[in-house]
């Protein structure tokens, strides 16, 4: 989700006369692929396999289509040759597959995947908006990386994110936060932060395995602010749910490719988008108590940051997302856990296989629940 947030909050700044067309897949039930197909040309394509590990199942299963869509017009030896590159952090498994060295770009091991924007996962990004875009936004963070290390507490940003991130959640008990960006080039924003944060805080065991009965990370959630107006503000200004707030705004987007009518245009609807960013956050926090009727009171009384953004740059880009890794990184320092495993995640992983074996056999375990037991069965019936 890195690469993809970042190429389509930084479009903008890409060099038309030198882009490329770049797509994401990663779910693994084919669907992502299957409408691509339909609109990429194998002979025409890159393939840029990215896996940490370069064993993650997931991954392996949309190669393996891919391969077979491949190979009605070339060999596999002259898609390896010609039509792909492999970004993990095992050269070795990389050239076990059969990718040729030079088309292998690695980066540590002690990069998460969710935290590796940065690293050669970022190659899409570098590829799409070209390297001096890629290097403005790790200017960025290096800028944020800077400020968390040097400012003091009462002006550090991230600091003060996690600290009132902490508050809420350990001492006002609420346990829900909402990402809420008011710009369109930010919408994949809240599924990103998600991520990175309830896979990298939402546990209840500490970094030396001792058990926690503390809350720790949030349900992190949300949703394109404009758009979310419609959608589930209503339950956030009158529903019976505490939550915390992240509201992300950008005073200025100046529409210089276009005539002076339209960049006009444009900067109003900008305006509109701030209007709207502020009366929300408003209502939420003071609410409404003395409305003429039950229909006109809002409870209020539901805190917020609001992060706001003069214009939006690879620089201020990067440094918003580096801001938030300080965050959940100060978190989890605070909750003593380690914020760069899932091993929640891994444990489902191995479960599945175990199932994919059973998928595929009519004899089943009986390791598996009763409920799951009688799908397995269902689908051997059905597809085996």
């Amino acid at each position: 989700m890195g690469p993809r947030l970042a190429t389509e909050a930084l479009a903008e700044f890409c060099n038309d006369s030198q882009s490329i067309d770049v797509h994401f897949v990663s779910s693994m039930d084919g669907a992502q692929l299957y409408s691509l197909f339909k609109v990429i040309d194998p002979e025409t394509t890159l393939f840029i396999l990215a896996s940490k590990s370069f064993s993650t199942i997931d991954t392996f299963a949309n190669i393996k289509t891919i391969k077979s869509w491949c190979a009605s017009v070339m060999s596999h030896s002259q898609w390896l040759a010609h039509h792909v590159i492999g970004v993990s952090s095992s050269a070795a498994k990389m050239t076990d597959y059969g990718i040729p060295v030079a088309h292998q770009v690695t980066f540590g091991e002690g990069v998460g995947g969710r935290f590796s924007l940065w690293s050669a996962i970022g190659l899409p990004i570098a590829l799409k908006c070209g390297l001096s875009v890629f290097k403005k936004m790790l200017e960025g963070a290096r800028a944020m990386d800077k400020h968390f290390l040097e400012a003091p507490d009462t002006e550090n940003l991230p600091l003060l994110m996690a600290l009132y991130g902490i508050y809420n959640r350990s001492e006002l008990g609420i346990n829900n936060l909402v990402i809420l960006p008011y710009d369109g080039r930010l919408a994949m924003l809240p599924d990103y932060l998600q991520q990175l944060d309830m896979e990298s805080n939402g546990k209840q065991v500490t970094a030396d395995g001792n058990a926690l009965d503390i809350p720790t990370g949030p349900i992190v959630w949300g949703g394109f602010g404009p758009n979310g107006q419609h959608a589930f503000y209503q339950h956030l200004h009158q529903g019976y749910d505490e939550f915390a707030a992240d509201f992300i705004m950008v005073f200025r987007r100046d529409g210089i490719a276009f005539s002076d009518d339209v960049a006009k245009n444009l900067a109003e609807q900008q305006q509109l988008a701030v209007a709207n960013c502020l009366a929300h956050r408003q209502l939420m926090f003071n609410g409404s108590p003395n409305g003429r009727s039950s229909r006109e009171h809002y409870v209020g009384g539901h805190p917020s940051n609001l992060i706001v953004i003069d214009e939006l740059s690879p620089e201020k880009f990067g440094a918003l997302i580096a801001a938030y890794e300080h965050k959940i990184f100060v978190q989890g320092v605070y909750w003593g856990l380690n914020s760069f495993d899932q091993p929640g995640v891994e444990k489902g992983k191995k479960i599945a296989v175990k199932l994919m074996e059973a998928l595929t056999d009519s004899n089943v375990s009986e390791e598996f629940d009763q409920s799951t037991s009688r799908m397995i069965k269902k689908f051997n019936e059905l597809c085996g």
